[in-house]
């Protein structure tokens, strides 16, 4: 199966005034930000067949192999009326639009890990990081498993990881076509108030009613997720009552409360 992307066709696509296609890259979110600061037309696309510095959130980084799709979005966050406050929901809708499109081009149902990691059958599918480099502005980096294989991937990766090309035969193009106007549809819901994003985020959400260790710095919370808030911020039931969390890293996930 031929698995080129079309840059011509992705110029068609929404989120994609500028394209750029690599065959290698230490960063897509690196390039994107060069991008920003150098004032090319937004929104900008990256993508690269092959990232060799590739991270994720914190110290996390993200491996990758032949047939991953890794790409960065550059976004002119406050042209769009996508003001700070809503860029936990922007996390969550990225996440989203990846589980829409792997919907569409597959059939599949995935579910969102929040803030932003998309799992299929118990294994992670997909990554996001988003940045905000200069102010109104957000790079918004994904890594979806699109064709790759895990033959030499560390064991930890092997482990924990999965990818479309398990479910089905599908292209990387398919797959960013797809994410493109799904993540472009669901920010036009979040710039007019709709609240689908949300919804469909609680909805996917394999969080909800199972016990969750969170880090946030030193701070250590477990608690019963009961949800996300409107804003997106995670929602954990403990002895204190129900908190909101608006960053912080899942350190362990339980059987159902």
């Amino acid at each position: 199966m031929n698995d080129a992307l079309d840059v011509a066709a992705l110029r068609d696509a929404p989120l994609a005034r500028t394209v750029e296609v690599h065959a290698e890259l230490g960063s897509t979110n690196d390039r994107a930000r060069e991008l920003l600061a150098i004032g090319a037309g937004l929104p900008a696309l990256v993508v690269a067949d092959r990232q060799t510095d590739g991270r994720g959130r914190g110290a996390n980084r993200w491996w990758t192999a032949d047939g991953a799709l890794t790409f960065s979005i550059a976004v002119d966050a406050a042209l769009r009326g996508l003001s700070p406050s809503r860029y936990g929901l922007i996390s969550l809708a990225t996440a989203v639009a990846i589980s829409d499109a792997v919907r569409e081009t597959t059939g599949l149902v995935a579910g969102v890990k929040w803030p932003n990691d998309v799992y299929l059958d118990g294994r992670k599918l997909a990554g996001v990081l988003i940045e905000a480099p200069l102010p109104g502005t957000l790079v918004v980096g994904v890594g979806i498993n699109v064709r790759n294989r895990f033959d030499q991937a560390p064991a930890e990766v092997r482990a924990r990881a999965t990818s479309l090309v398990e479910y089905a035969e599908i292209t990387r193009q398919s797959v960013l076509a797809a994410f493109l106007w799904a993540y472009d549809d669901r920010l036009r819901q979040i710039e007019s108030g709709d609240a689908s994003p949300i919804q469909a985020a609680r909805f996917a959400c394999v969080l909800t009613s199972r016990i969750v260790t969170l880090r946030v710095g030193e701070l250590v919370t477990t608690g019963e997720c009961v949800g996300v808030a409107d804003d997106g911020a995670l929602r954990l039931k403990s002895n204190g009552g129900v908190a909101n969390f608006y960053a912080g890293t899942i350190e362990h996930i339980a059987e159902n409360a």
